[in-house]
């Protein structure tokens, strides 16, 4: 009774349920949870817009080669190459990978292991995080150390949000080779001047709609054109912090189960979401960089994995499937491929030491919490319908 009472409140009463759960003790919000979310419990845009400054300068991939490294014949005329590229050579000596990895600041890199470095120095550096690449030969290219990554982004009258999610992704995540696919989703304002400007100057890839097809649709377009070994899903309210991608690769790389990761984040409605002391654009850079140095190759596990930002093999999604595109306009669309992961035997997981800034429902925010909600319960509906089990809130992580 008194369960049927709470969830007539959510349905009529959006904000008052809001306003009612803030002042719940923690027991009696274990409690009744599951009645009152996604109003009061799920993500709200509790995180903030960051103010991304439009002329940053890109950061460069850095590179660590061991001692044991050749450094004549096809490999020296590959570090001159690579020099002369602009990225830094840093070179591990013994006892020497605590100064390449956390003294020098390197926030996105990857150790070249020599086939004569022991199991022990691989494992240091994966312990700072790092991806570890074996130099499978003397004339290994640089190509060759990095798989292919495609980035997509679905927006619908994202505007300026869009467009910052575009220069700090452009500036923290110095990739080799990084492609980038948004899909316009029907957006009535400017949105797709912006998206124009970006990929004449950036060479992002543009797909446009010209209505709003819905999140697995619009991402299902973007999956389909891109060419990446890597795929990254990421929404358009979104900031990445220094060293997200390869801390996300470099988990995928260390377990071949592992179907999909996430990075931690300021607003979400799981486990993912962490305590955040920042205010700015800097000041995220400052707290995502010294996350991913304390926090360096940690991971948890979860059962469903948000998809604000979430990063698996093309050949994993492409064995189980990509989104369900059953979810009219979005939401429940990372339960089910959590689930859809699951049964395939692929583990979920959080990447403790990346970060990515959030604000959450930048596109449902536009609706009011009765619609929210009304959209919300549809997509329930057809989760449980589909599966045969009834939704429970998200639950606690596990540690890998």
């Amino acid at each position: 009774m008194l369960l049927h009472a709470v969830q007539r409140l959510v349905r009529l009463a959006p904000g008052a349920t809001r306003a009612i759960w803030e002042r719940m003790p923690a027991p009696a919000r274990e409690a009744l949870s599951s009645a009152f979310y996604p109003v009061a419990v799920g993500p709200r845009g509790g995180g903030f817009s960051l103010d991304v400054p439009a002329d940053l300068a890109r950061r460069s991939y850095d590179i660590v080669v061991s001692r044991a490294m050749p450094r004549e014949g096809a490999a020296a005329e590959w570090l001159s190459a690579e020099r002369s590229s602009g990225r830094r050579i840093l070179v591990a000596g013994d006892g020497s990978l605590e100064t390449c990895f956390r003294e020098e600041g390197i926030t996105d890199g990857v150790y070249v292991a020599d086939p004569a470095d022991t199991a022990e120095r691989r494992e240091t550096a994966r312990g700072h995080g790092m991806r570890v690449v074996d130099r499978s030969s003397p004339a290994a290219t640089f190509s060759v150390l990095f798989p292919r990554v495609s980035v997509v982004i679905p927006t619908h009258d994202g505007g300026p949000i869009v467009s910052a999610c575009l220069r700090a992704l452009l500036r923290n995540t110095p990739w080799p080779g990084l492609e980038i696919v948004v899909v316009d989703n029907g957006s009535l304002d400017a949105t797709r001047l912006l998206l124009e400007t970006h990929a004449q100057r950036d060479g992002v890839i543009l797909i446009t709609n010209a209505t709003n097809k819905g999140f697995a649709v619009a991402t299902n377009q973007a999956l389909r054109r891109a060419s990446g070994d890597v795929v990254v899903l990421l929404n358009d309210d979104t900031a990445v912090g220094p060293g997200w991608l390869s801390r996300l690769v470099a988990h995928l790389e260390a377990d071949p189960a592992l179907g999909l990761v996430c990075p931690v984040t300021n607003e979400i409605g799981n486990d993912a979401k962490i305590a955040v002391d920042y205010g700015s654009f800097d000041e995220m850079e400052s707290f995502a960089r010294l996350r991913l140095f304390e926090h360096a190759g940690k991971r948890r596990r979860i059962e469903t994995v948000a998809l604000f930002c979430a990063a698996a093999r093309r050949a994993t999604l492409e064995r189980v499937g990509f989104l369900d595109e059953r979810y009219a306009v979005g939401m429940f669309e990372d339960d089910d491929l959590s689930r859809t992961l699951a049964r395939h035997g692929f583990s979920r997981a959080i990447a403790d030491d990346a970060f990515v800034h959030h604000v959450g429902r930048a596109s449902f925010g536009k609706l009011t919490d009765a619609q929210y909600l009304a959209v919300w319960r549809a997509n329930r509906r057809r989760f449980e319908e589909k599966w045969g089990v009834r939704w429970t809130p998200p639950g606690a992580a596990k540690r890998a």
